[in-house]
């Protein structure tokens, strides 16, 4: 019952999941990547099952493919509300998952300026460095999210720290700028 239970969500039958569920199913159950219902759910986008198996008391703190557990997946995903009602319902927005990448890094990846937002404001390590050696600052800047920069630079970021090309966040920005610059003047 279990494993299919993992299936109906990967499908997205949530009625399916929750019948399981009421029926006694482990909540904490794991497919054969590692995910639970709480992954998969943050994986696919899925926040109505999300929310819904957070009545289960899931454990957030388990962590599936790619060393992430549902908070981060969530914030990868750029899902505001399912990772808020994660963070209200315990998950550790302090977790560093596979890679060395914290909420805040997974945050940059989703491009998503409210989720980059409220990671913030849960007092997380702002210049945390991942496994690559790149802080959330010299990410945002090696992605050209000029906006991102800037908001993490007015939070406190430091500016001189260098990324895993060597570059400081300035200077990556500055080199991305010239990139997108020299792309649009080759479109004309």
């Amino acid at each position: 019952m279990s494993k299919r239970m993992l299936y109906d969500a990967c499908v997205g039958d949530n009625k399916a999941v929750l019948a399981a569920l009421e029926k006694g199913a482990d909540v904490n159950t794991r497919d054969d990547d590692g995910s639970t219902l709480s992954i998969v759910a943050a994986r696919t986008g899925n926040t109505e099952l999300g929310l819904a198996v957070l009545a289960y008391a899931p454990d957030l703190e388990i962590f599936g493919p790619q060393g992430r557990n549902a908070l981060l997946w969530a914030l990868k995903e750029g899902n505001l509300p399912l990772s808020e009602a994660l963070l209200q319902a315990g998950a550790n927005p302090h977790v560093v998952g596979g890679n060395g990448l914290t909420p805040l890094h997974m945050a940059i990846a989703s491009r998503n300026r409210e989720v980059i937002a409220a990671v913030l404001d849960r007092g997380v390590a702002i210049n945390a460095v991942d496994g690559g050696d790149d802080t959330p600052l010299t990410l945002a800047a090696a992605c050209g999210l000029y906006d991102i920069v800037f908001l993490l630079a007015d939070r406190g970021a430091d500016i001189n720290t260098r990324g895993n090309r060597g570059y400081t966040a300035l200077l990556q920005f500055l080199t991305e700028m010239e990139r997108e610059r020299q792309k649009r003047s080759r479109a004309v």
